[in-house]
């Protein structure tokens, strides 16, 4: 579904497909709450395919701080910190 991280495309482009994923949500979800359940299962399971996180929270951070979403962002990094969150079973 999402190039392997070991795949010979750039890091660039490898990460693109976040923030690529990220606009679509942003645009179907007008809804808080609608968008972290969205953009945190598809994190989740990025990161599983082998991604860092660090690498991730650049690209989730930078499109959090330049789109504007149908909700109210009043900290890019606080909702950043919120969708890069591990779940505990």
């Amino acid at each position: 579904k999402y190039p392997h991280p070991s795949c010979f495309i750039s890091e660039r482009a490898k990460l693109g497909i976040i923030t690529s994923r990220l606009h679509g949500f942003g645009r179907i979800c007008t809804r808080r709450n609608d968008f972290i359940e969205r953009a945190r299962m598809f994190l989740q399971e990025f990161e599983a395919r082998g991604y860092s996180v660090s690498h991730m929270w650049g690209y989730v951070l930078r499109f959090l701080r330049k789109v504007p979403l149908a909700f109210p962002v009043t900290s890019p990094s606080s909702l950043a910190r919120e969708l890069l969150r591990r779940e505990v079973p």
